[in-house]
């Protein structure tokens, strides 16, 4: 702590050192007193308040702490989407700034530039799906800084994503990426080779996720019991099986006869193979198949059929199987969510266009009821023996 009077102004002014919590020294500085006394107290007050957090810190260096935090915390695939946004987009931008001097109007038009960051070929770098990602990244960074008292207010708090306000608001994805079932039996009739046919049944059969398929192996299928067991997936953030983001996807799914039969038959083709051993993967061997091949597969596959079936990705396959299942009102949505390994709230919300169908089809069935023919009220006429005695 020193105070010194500046000799051209005549004012006090106080300056020193401090370490953040990275152990980086700072120096800092403060003019414009009027006693050595006020610049005293300013000093002291200023070091109480980086004595009750670690110091001002740049959002460099906050970066650095919050990747340290949740490379504990979170899955692989997670933390390296986390590193390229901040990487792309955050630290090209907030380099060098103080984060308790970053505002609200900052995180604006922060959010705006990425939004009219376009590629070579003119179009947009972000969706506005991943602009909204990367607000809530840094909206969770501020978080991480408040809780370890490096700030006392999260600036994205008072404000948003940017949002173009010419733009059309977006259908759920899956309302139109998907069959009705009788148009998914049409286009396995299109298909001539056993490896996709199989394919396309199994995703489909038990509404897999192009990951979840991938790395489905032979030892994960009981047939005694008719049952696939499901606990990990593809990532193609990390291009690594690893465990699945959600507990829910965790799960047994039952299998019908005909989709067991088509496990069974490629177990026992699997089996002749030399070298052959249960860690074979059912759509691969030793290695693998990857969600591109079959995206690829897919859409050549599609256009060969005809113009009557619309494109779908490999994902449409399970939003088919449910749909198929939503269809019939006497399953009960809990098991459906477990089978689809999403919870109940989810499910409605990924396959709300569903609900909505059964929404007019509800009313369709109030409609052909039998109407009995109703008095109007003038009609009801009361006899005088049901009227009421009047004293």
């Amino acid at each position: 702590m020193s105070q010194h009077k500046d000799k051209v102004t005549g004012k006090w002014y106080y300056t020193g050192k401090y370490r953040d919590m990275l152990g980086k020294r700072h120096d800092y500085k403060k003019r414009g007193f009027a006693t050595k006394k006020e610049a005293k107290d300013a000093e002291i007050t200023f070091l109480q308040k980086l004595k009750g957090g670690y110091g001002r810190i740049k959002f460099e260096d906050l970066t650095e702490l919050y990747n340290q935090e949740i490379a504990k915390q979170k899955k692989g695939a997670t933390v390296k989407s986390y590193k390229s946004m901040q990487k792309n987009y955050l630290l090209p931008y907030f380099t060098g700034m103080y984060i308790d001097k970053i505002t609200p109007l900052d995180i604006s038009k922060w959010s705006e530039h990425c939004a009219h960051l376009t590629k070579a070929n003119g179009e947009p770098k972000c969706s506005p799906d991943y602009i909204k990602n990367q607000y809530l990244l840094l909206y969770g960074m501020f978080s991480f800084a408040i809780d370890h008292k490096l700030v006392t207010e999260n600036p994205c708090k008072s404000t948003t994503w940017y949002q173009d306000p010419n733009a059309l608001p977006n259908d759920p994805p899956s309302k139109d990426n998907y069959w009705e079932i009788e148009m998914f039996y049409d286009f396995m009739e299109t298909i001539s080779d056993p490896f996709w046919n199989d394919l396309y049944e199994i995703i489909e059969g038990f509404g897999l996720r192009v990951g979840e398929l991938c790395s489905l192996q032979f030892s994960k299928i009981f047939f005694n019991t008719k049952q696939i067991k499901i606990d990990c997936t593809y990532s193609n953030s990390t291009g690594k099986i690893g465990p699945p983001k959600s507990p829910n996807s965790y799960r047994t799914i039952e299998g019908t006869e005909y989709h067991m039969g088509i496990l069974k038959r490629r177990y026992e083709a699997a089996q002749k193979i030399d070298g052959f051993n249960e860690d074979y993967f059912v759509f691969g061997d030793l290695t693998h198949l990857r969600p591109d091949v079959i995206r690829a597969q897919l859409e050549a596959d599609i256009l060969a059929a005809g113009d009557e079936f619309k494109r779908i990705t490999p994902h449409g396959l399970r939003h088919t199987h449910a749909s198929h299942l939503l269809s019939n009102p006497l399953i009960p949505e809990q098991l459906i969510a477990e089978r689809l390994g999403h919870t109940i709230e989810v499910l409605r919300r990924t396959y709300s266009h569903i609900y909505e169908k059964h929404r007019k089809s509800m009313v369709l069935y109030l409609e052909e009821r039998p109407q009995r023919v109703r008095k109007s009220k003038k009609e009801i006429v009361l006899s005088s023996e049901c009227r009421p005695m009047l004293n």
